[in-house]
């Protein structure tokens, strides 16, 4: 099915509609407003029903593929900013008034003028370039990686109420809009890209629209000038709005011999002087972007130059593109005559539409951004669902919370009753322990606790050791062994709970061996397992021995 782009005319600087035009490839069609209803909703409601109407004709179609606003309540400025951010450029380009030599403040700027507020207006940057992973981009120098510096940038501001408006009504309706753009977008598009050679013309263009354009690198500027008194330019690369601008024009109506005819068609006056401010406008602007339009394509009215007034002569179409071409050196100037070159380059649009598949990410010369990434009805509806999601999800947390409530309070009722069965016998029995002003800082347990321990103390009766050795009787023992002569006795360890040792000090190794034999020979001990270790006594000759035994397990040998 063929593309259609719809073609808004916009009056009271860009905030009223005007009037429709959609255009495809085959034909096109227009509508306007009930006479004083430009101010009223209703207006765009009717618009909204026409358009659908018309879309769905002999074959349905329930999308709009763009929506271009005219160039009223619209101006393109340039900025220094580091950061391509669309709220940050707009933030930026509202707060840049222009410097007052006389007075020394500050005038509003153009941006300022037409789009004071992101309420009713949009602000973006033109010739950069947004990635769809990130939000905005930095602007870095070619010498430094890292720190944005400051850059000009070129500032599309333009009022958008009525396309807003517009598009939310279509959506009301089932009418899905593509994307919306400027007249500056679609001349970019339709005559700006290297698609469009002599030897490649767009399908369906007249050889005198059949125009040369560039390639590589070069830029594209683009001059259509509006029969209704209006000269718009813009310059492009591969069919992306670099920058824009519009000049006002004089209009002459022609004078019959009778009289004045004011139901004539009125008809452009161009002459020197407009060619002169249009080529200083170019020159500051390329100043400002550093580059400029290699090659120029006119857009011109047959009409033009039809009348000529009596003061001074006006130009031609054809000595239009001369003056110009002779203005602007650097440049090879083509120009197209149409009677109506809106419409021209709204089919000469349609036409690279259709041969040129849609784009994932759109770039700020290619579309208004906000326009076209406005919220439409599924993105509603999603937010619903989401709403409805996330209210379910609170739902059965809330049922979850007063599950546990009910859980808690219901082990809280158990607990009381355990309380209860303890408490009553354990008041009857020993109620102190439920006094507040006794033993102060433990509670009614711990005090029953301490209690009952007590009672317990002092009811068991006292355990007799019965691991008990005879340590006396075995010291006597040993003690006779100990008192032969010449031996010196440097420690003895002797008790129930650790393994008896004697040490010694004898003159020679066999008076050691002597009393090992006593130690074990000694009648009536119990200790008669020894064993024996010597070293000797440095200096002295001598020989010290350590004797070691067991206390037997047999406990009848206690006794």
């Amino acid at each position: 099915m063929s593309v259609r782009v719809a073609y808004m005319r916009r009056v009271r600087r860009g905030g009223l509609l005007g009037g429709l035009r959609l255009v495809g490839a085959t034909g096109e069609a227009s509508w306007q407003p009930r006479a004083g209803s430009e101010q009223e909703a209703s207006a765009f409601v009717d618009a909204a029903k026409w358009i659908k109407q018309t879309l769905e004709g002999p074959r349905s179609r329930d999308a709009l593929e763009t929506l271009v606003l005219d160039a009223n309540g619209a101006a393109c400025s340039w900025l220094t900013c580091t950061s391509t951010d669309l709220s940050t450029v707009g933030a930026a380009a509202r707060g840049a008034g222009v410097a007052d030599d006389e007075s020394g403040g500050s005038s509003t700027s153009p941006v300022e003028f037409f789009a004071p507020s992101d309420m009713d207006s949009s602000v973006q940057p033109l010739g950069v370039e947004i990635k769809s992973e990130s939000k905005h981009t930095f602007l870095k120098s070619r010498k430094s990686k890292d720190a944005p510096v400051p850059q000009r940038v070129a500032v599309l501001a333009t009022s958008d109420v009525p396309g807003r408006v517009l598009v939310d009504e279509l959506d009301r309706l089932g009418v899905r809009v593509g994307h919306v753009c400027t007249i500056w977008h679609a001349m970019a598009s339709a005559w700006g890209t290297t698609a469009n050679s002599p030897g490649n013309p767009v399908k369906g263009a007249s050889s005198r629209e059949s125009v040369a354009t560039s390639s590589g690198d070069a830029i594209v500027g683009v001059v259509l000038i509006d029969p209704d008194g209006q000269l718009l330019w813009c310059w492009a690369h591969e069919g992306e709005l670099l920058a824009s601008g519009s000049m006002r024009l004089r209009t002459l109506r022609a004078v019959t011999v009778g009289g004045g005819d004011e139901d004539a068609a009125a008809v452009i006056a161009c002459d020197a002087g407009d060619v002169g401010r249009l080529v200083n406008e170019w020159l500051g602007w390329s100043m400002q972007l550093s580059r400029g339009p290699t090659r120029v394509v006119c857009v011109l009215p047959e009409s033009m130059g039809d009348v000529q007034p009596d003061d001074s002569p006006v130009m031609r179409a054809g000595e239009f593109g001369e003056a110009f071409a002779s203005k602007w050196a650097m440049a090879s100037v083509d120009a197209v005559v149409h009677d109506d070159p809106i419409a021209a380059t709204l089919k000469r649009m349609v036409n690279v539409l259709e041969a040129t598949p849609a784009s994932a990410t759109l770039q700020p010369g290619q579309a208004l951004l906000t326009l076209s990434n406005r919220p439409n009805v599924q993105t509603r509806r999603l937010y619903v669902w989401g709403a409805a999601a996330l209210f379910a999800i609170a739902g059965a947390v809330g049922a979850l919370g007063w599950m546990f409530q009910r859980q808690a309070a219901n082990a809280e009722e158990r607990a009381m009753g355990y309380r209860a069965a303890w408490q009553k016998p354990a008041k009857d029995i020993y109620p102190q322990a439920f006094d507040a002003g006794f033993q102060k800082g433990l509670s009614p347990l711990a005090k029953l606790t301490d209690e009952v321990k007590r009672r317990e103390d002092a009811m068991s009766k006292p355990t007799i050791a019965s691991d008990i050795k005879p340590v006396m009787a075995e010291l006597e023992k040993i003690s006779l062994v100990l008192s032969a002569p010449n031996v010196k006795v440097e420690n003895i360890v002797l008790d129930s709970g650790s393994v008896p040792r004697v040490m010694v000090v004898v003159p020679t190794t066999r008076d050691a061996e002597l009393l090992l034999e006593g130690l074990r020979r000694v009648s009536g001990g119990v200790l008669t397992n020894w064993t024996m270790s010597m070293q000797d006594v440095s200096g002295t000759g001598e020989r010290r021995a350590t004797f070691e035994s067991k206390w037997p397990d047999d406990k009848r040998a206690e006794r």
